[in-house]
């Protein structure tokens, strides 16, 4: 083990070389939107996200369907095209200030959804589905709830098991878990901190994966206070024990370490947003491995920049050697505040970036507030996006497994290090020919005929026709085809 000081050097010398990769981190734009069909100023939508295979969910928990703030969740689907969205979930009786949707979580045959009451706690459903189909839901209550616990802020879900985040239970938090038995769900137990005190946040974010739960305490104060610790929990039989308390091995006063926290299988991301890792507030997060029963740190990883206040680790997910951290606050182009979203490739030992997302809007979006990652792309929710109205809000998704040419290089990223992809569908052009609207291989006389049909239209019924996606077929799209006349190559 390293001596403290020792360790400290390897953590600095390690920021460096990480700055140093960063700073080559491709930025990528997304194309692909996930919208409320029906969204309205001031829905919020991407505030939490949530991802399992090819379905993901959008919260927007400000919507008002039945009644004002009631929110709901949008559904979406993902197939060979890309995403739409195939259902919303709201609450059978919709209350004014619940913000249905204000947590959320996602497996491959559960989802959990919870909202504010009107005491300051909160309320949970759980659905059962298959794919984007989603059958009624079921209450979740714990008889351990209390005015002002938060019980509902995080949730998470994983097989037989949901744990339920209750930040502000008797000023120090604690957690619900509840257990599936054939069909029925119903509450096992309560878990408070093996040691409380006020302002510990115990709860304030939680990872559950298999016989391991993970819960954040961004107040933990053994490093300072507010410094953070994340505890760590196993299932042995029936009954969830306490395993370990992780802490930043540089842990500061103020850094929220805790705040979130992702698992799969031996590895763990833990943010620390208000760290000062690059400079004041600019955000980290750590990765911590398992040896058995034993949770090591291993690396830490950084914002490509030194931008004070980037909340780099407000949101952190994981799916097989893909994380994601958020940054909701970072600079983006112009000195806005567009905030953004990481990408990592975990090989099991290093930690490398990939890429960065932005919002597909401009502006102050959050762009990174909530991150998830699918079977095949990168989540990340823009809660103040307002290119639908003041703060419709949306999410983004981009692929980060596709490579049309099998180059060793996914398409986002050689779109970012500058390929063209005209028709901005995600795939560079030159695996695709994008003004072949018949599909013949060749670029022609028969491709004009059906640009001059849609000629000053949004071509909705082809989009592709629209070949720059500026929303009309112009002569900007007729300069774009003319560029491309001929046989595909």
């Amino acid at each position: 083990m390293l001596k403290p000081c020792t360790s400290i050097i390897a953590i600095t010398l390690a920021v460096i070389d990480a700055r140093l990769a960063m700073a080559q981190v491709p930025r990528y734009q997304p194309v692909q939107r996930l919208a409320d069909s029906l969204a309205q100023p001031n829905d919020a939508a991407g505030y939490s996200v949530a991802a399992s295979g090819t379905v993901a969910l959008i919260s927007s928990r400000g919507a008002d369907p039945g009644a004002g703030n009631a929110g709901k969740v949008c559904v979406f689907q993902r197939n060979s095209s890309g995403w739409s969205q195939a259902a919303s979930l709201t609450e059978s009786v919709p209350v004014a200030n619940a913000q249905f949707g204000r947590a959320i979580a996602l497996s491959s045959q559960h989802a959990v959804v919870t909202a504010f009451t009107s005491n300051a706690s909160g309320r949970a459903a759980v659905y059962t589905h298959v794919g984007s189909a989603f059958g009624a839901s079921a209450s979740l209550t714990s008889p351990n709830t209390s005015p002002g616990d938060r019980f509902g802020e995080v949730a998470a879900v994983d097989g037989d098991w949901i744990a339920i985040g209750a930040p502000g239970r008797t000023g120090h938090g604690a957690i619900d878990l509840f257990v599936r038995i054939g069909t029925t769900w119903t509450h096992h137990s309560s878990i408070d901190p093996l040691a409380p005190s006020a302002g510990l946040e115990f709860g304030a974010s939680i990872a559950l994966r298999g016989n391991t739960i993970c819960v954040g305490a961004p107040g933990d104060a053994v490093n300072g206070s507010e410094a953070g610790a994340v505890v760590v929990y196993r299932l042995s039989g029936n009954t969830w024990g306490l395993s370990q308390t992780l802490r930043a091995p540089d842990g500061a006063a103020g850094a929220l370490f805790g705040t979130s926290v992702a698992l799969e299988s031996n590895t763990m991301v833990i943010g620390a947003y208000r760290d000062d890792a690059s400079t004041v507030d600019s955000g980290s997060a750590y990765v911590f491995r398992s040896t058995g029963t034993a949770w090591n740190y291993a690396q830490k990883l950084f914002p490509e920049t030194s931008v004070q206040d980037a909340d780099f680790g407000f949101a952190v997910a994981i799916s097989g050697p893909r994380i994601a951290v958020g940054a909701p606050s970072a600079v983006v182009t112009g000195g806005t505040r567009a905030g953004v979203a990481y990408v990592f490739i975990d090989n099991g030992s290093v930690v490398t970036p990939l890429l960065r997302a932005a919002s597909p809007s401009a502006g102050g979006t959050f762009a990174g507030t909530d991150v998830a990652v699918s079977s095949s792309d990168l989540i990340l929710g823009a809660p103040l996006d307002s290119s639908g109205g003041a703060y419709t809000g949306c999410a983004a998704a981009v692929n980060i497994i596709s490579d049309c040419d099998t180059d060793g290089q996914i398409d986002a990223v050689e779109i970012a290090l500058g390929a063209v992809d005209l028709n901005r569908d995600g795939t560079p052009d030159t695996c695709q020919c994008p003004a072949d609207f018949n599909a013949d291989g060749v670029t022609g006389g028969q491709d004009l005929g059906i640009m001059l049909g849609f000629w000053g239209t949004s071509a909705s019924t082809l989009p592709k026709v629209d070949i720059d996606r500026d929303g009309i077929v112009s002569g900007a799209d007729l300069g774009l085809l003319l560029s491309n006349w001929g046989p595909c190559q």
